[in-house]
């Protein structure tokens, strides 16, 4: 094709437009707007493209200008708007503000045309995919394009059918139908992924500081509410499974402090308890089986932590490789630097600077994937504790630098025939450098009284933690007095000297003083050396001679030398002691069983009032409660939502201390509602029986009485008179 060829087809174009009638729905009917058609393909074919190129600009811009004064004549609806759009973009070019004001008024006419009429999706749907919108899609700026997709998301996508969903979510701005010539990636999966992205970022921004502001309640309802944007319901569409998998995980994570951690949120914000059961049905909700997030989130976060686990050992396991540096020198500026001893304690729990720095150290260089705030707290801890003697590690979940940076003081040298302390960490009977706290003064006090090899059972392994014959003991104060309150994983809160007597590390007292620990008075071994010395005179009277000088004391005081009394063997410490754990054994689980008759542990109402009469009327228990919620992580001021276990935990084990007060047994044996109303209800049915019967005795008077009347108004006196 030459320039003379091109200039003529654009002039027989021209008067092709110049006898073009207007377009009307009779005439499409008719079946006469086949020619408005035709040219409206033809504008938009490659070879139109050609023929504008080989003319000059003059002829170009006439023939353009020729379309734009006869545009009227073509259908409003799908033809108008792409044509005008046309002419701009090659009279102006894509930048310029006359093209973009067309490309916008096209894109605002079809959302608005959606707004009006949903039932228009498919033909919209068909139009995006058209010739003409896939060309001039590219020319549409960012803040349009993310409009477009936004109004396809909420008014088109729904509406759909799953064949011209996935149409229009694959192929809307790949390629255009007709030259195959790629305009880039799709529309609709890279504005889901944005959003994804975005709201990731947004929920474990807030995971991280909540419940510090800016992280309140409201900023979790505004980003939740944001995640229920119309085109998250379609998050399947992003192409990186990564994306989709953080997404979700946030989403899980945010939902679940709610239920947990965050859970008096619910109470400051009732619209996230709507949040977040909309979320849950739209993201985690499979068919038949229904909302399945629990089950999902408790799957992956095993998955990830085993993937964790297994990259630890494979790390541990090269040989030759310095495996601990990097993560070192990861980790030492998170702690302050203190010269005069260990550095602040810092929790290990994710979210927590040390729980992102752990795993951004195992993800660089491996092919797992691990998205943020997923390791559990024993996973860190596994690690950390091979990190080294450099970092001190508690097993409540914190973590520290040692006394010194580059490892901890050397032990101090054991006493003559003492065994040596075992372990990697300090042990808790060193007298130089290791009591930085009132726990640990406390604990060496009460390890004077041992002796080395019984000493060396007991070290220290991190705040306020022991390692006691091999089970994991942790200490605390209460008025200045050292209570051991768990013991591996039970609560028992007793004294520490109680500890160490049933442990077979420390002797009772009774065998310590040779005197009993009782404080009864004196006995007086006078008067029973005189009966001891009286019965043996008695019994040996007869035996007696009368030189006999045997068994008298000197002096001529004649009285006998008391009897060498042996003394009874030692009973075994370990025997006494076995005892008195299996008795205080059978005395909690009586206590236990005596609790359980008296009260049912799944009523949560009941629970619910002990608790509370008990934080009103009783300090022990008060405080008891607020050491508890301390321990468990959770705010004292939620007792009115707190769950029916976590309360039958608490009760459980404070209850039997407090059951003989006045609140206690008023609770305990006050009536439930429903009982009352069942009694209630009885005595109203008993009263309405009796109220019954009375009525049907009455009405059985009346009608005798009415009998009676009847009887004597049927007697006629005159016939009485004549009878006589």
């Amino acid at each position: 094709m030459d320039h003379h060829f091109a200039s003529s087809w654009l002039k027989s174009l021209s008067n092709k437009l110049e006898s073009l009638a207007e377009w009307s729905w009779v005439a499409e009917r008719q079946g006469t707007t086949n020619t408005h058609r035709q040219l409206f393909r033809e504008f938009f074919s490659a070879p139109f493209q050609k023929t504008l190129a080989l003319v000059d600009e003059q002829k170009k811009g006439d023939f353009l200008h020729i379309i734009e004064k006869n545009l009227h004549k073509f259908e409003p609806k799908t033809q108008q708007f792409p044509l005008g759009s046309l002419c701009a973009l090659l009279q102006h070019g894509k930048d310029s503000k006359i093209t973009q004001e067309k490309v916008s008024a096209w894109v605002d006419f079809i959302l608005d045309r959606l707004m009006r009429s949903p039932t228009t999706a498919s033909e919209v749907a068909e139009e995006c995919l058209s010739a003409p919108f896939q060309r001039l899609l590219p020319v549409m700026r960012a803040q349009l394009r993310d409009s477009l997709a936004d109004g396809l998301g909420e008014h088109v996508l729904p509406h759909l059918d799953q064949a011209l969903q996935k149409r229009l979510l694959d192929g809307l701005g790949v390629e255009t139908p007709a030259s195959g010539t790629p305009l880039g990636t799709p529309l609709l999966p890279e504005r889901i992924e944005a959003l994804v992205v975005k709201c990731t970022e947004e929920l474990n921004s807030w995971f991280v500081s909540a419940p510090r502001f800016p992280a309140t309640p409201l900023a979790l309802a505004d980003a939740l509410a944001r995640a229920e944007h119309p085109l998250l319901r379609f998050f399947t569409a992003v192409r990186q499974p990564q994306k989709k998998e953080a997404f979700l995980v946030a989403v899980a994570l945010c939902l679940q402090s709610l239920r947990q951690r965050f859970s008096w949120m619910r109470i400051t914000e009732p619209v996230l308890e709507r949040l977040s059961h909309d979320l849950q049905n739209r993201l985690f909700f499979v068919q038949n089986k229904g909302p399945v997030m629990d089950f999902w989130f408790t799957d992956r976060m095993k998955k990830y932590n085993s993937e964790a686990n297994a990259r630890i050992v494979a790390i541990f396991a090269q040989p030759g490789v310095p495996k601990l540096e990097p993560l070192k020198a990861l980790l030492l500026p998170l702690f302050p630097q203190n010269e005069d001893g260990p550095g602040d304690w810092l929790q290990v729990d994710s979210p927590s600077k040390v729980a992102d720095v752990v795993l951004e150290w195992l993800v660089e260089g491996s092919s797992i994937y691990l998205p943020p705030h997923c390791l559990w707290r024993d996973t860190l801890l596994s690690l950390l504790r091979r990190t080294g003697r450099w970092l001190e590690v508690d097993a409540t979940g914190s973590v520290r630098l040692a006394a010194v940076s580059g490892g901890l003081p050397p032990l101090p040298p054991p006493p003559p025939g003492a065994a040596s302390p075992k372990g990697d960490l300090p042990s808790a009977e060193s007298p130089e450098g290791d009591v930085d706290n009132l726990i640990d003064l406390l604990m060496k006090e009460a390890l004077t009284p041992l002796s080395p090899d019984m000493r060396s059972m007991v070290q220290k392994i991190g705040h306020g933690v022991y390692r006691v014959s091999g089970k994991e003991v942790t200490l605390h104060t209460i008025s200045g007095n050292l209570y051991a309150y768990r013991i591996g994983d039970s609560v028992q809160h007793k004294p520490v000297k109680t500890l160490l007597i049933e442990e077979g590390l420390m002797a009772p007292e009774e065998e310590r003083t040779g005197a009993p620990a009782s404080n009864a008075p004196p006995v007086d071994t006078s008067s029973v050396a005189r009966i001891a010395q009286i019965s043996q005179q008695t019994s040996a009277m007869g035996a007696k001679t009368a030189g006999s000088s045997v068994g008298t004391l000197p002096f001529g005081l004649g009285r006998p030398v008391p009897p060498v009394v042996t003394p009874l063997p030692a009973p075994d410490p370990k025997a006494l002691i076995s005892k008195r754990v299996e008795a205080a054994t059978r005395a909690a689980d009586v206590a236990k069983q005596v609790l359980r008759r008296q009260i049912d542990f799944e009523d949560e109402e009941k629970l619910r009032k002990l608790l509370l009469k008990g934080l009103k009327y009783d300090k022990q228990w008060s405080a008891a409660y607020q050491e508890y919620c301390v321990l468990r992580r959770v705010s004292p001021e939620a007792v009115l939502s707190a769950g029916k276990e976590f309360m039958a935990t608490f009760v459980e084990q404070n209850l039997p201390n407090s059951i003989n007060t006045e609140w206690a047994q008023k609770v305990i044996h006050s009536k439930d509602k429903k009982e009352k109303k069942e009694k209630k209800e009885e005595k109203n049915k008993d009263k309405k029986e009796k109220e019954q019967k009375a009525e049907k005795k009455e009405k059985k008077k009346e009608k005798k009485r009415a009998a009676e009347e009847d009887g004597a108004v049927a007697v006629d006196p005159r016939q009485v008179s004549r009878r006589t």
